[in-house]
């Protein structure tokens, strides 16, 4: 049931990237904004954060540097989160298109 939420959310988010509604970069924007802006519980949500990446609607030069300077605070659970992301993207899975080493430069340097 979660997942067919997730699903439909993202489909809308989606719509609004398309050139005829608001574009990819108003949207990539605005969900970026509602996710460093939102609770933490929703913002170190590993599987929220990776299919909003993995649907290109975050604009990830803004969440690195949200990350970055989150993480400078030295709160564990948000250097836990920053370390999964990493591994997931830049580790365990070297051929995926989604991320490359550049897009996290200020959360690596930070690490």
């Amino acid at each position: 049931m979660l997942a067919r939420f997730r699903d439909a959310n993202i489909l809308v988010l989606r719509a609004l990237a398309d050139q005829r509604a608001y574009g990819p970069n108003w949207t990539g924007r605005q969900v970026t904004m509602a996710l460093v802006e939102a609770r933490d519980d929703i913002k170190w949500n590993i599987d929220a954060v990776d299919s909003l990446i993995r649907s290109n609607l975050i604009n990830l030069y803004e969440y690195d540097k949200c990350l970055a300077a989150c993480m400078e605070s030295g709160t564990t659970s948000v250097i836990q989160f920053a370390m999964m992301l990493v591994k997931i993207y830049l580790i365990d899975d070297r051929s995926n298109a989604h991320i490359i080493e550049s897009d996290l430069f200020g959360t690596i340097e930070v690490l």
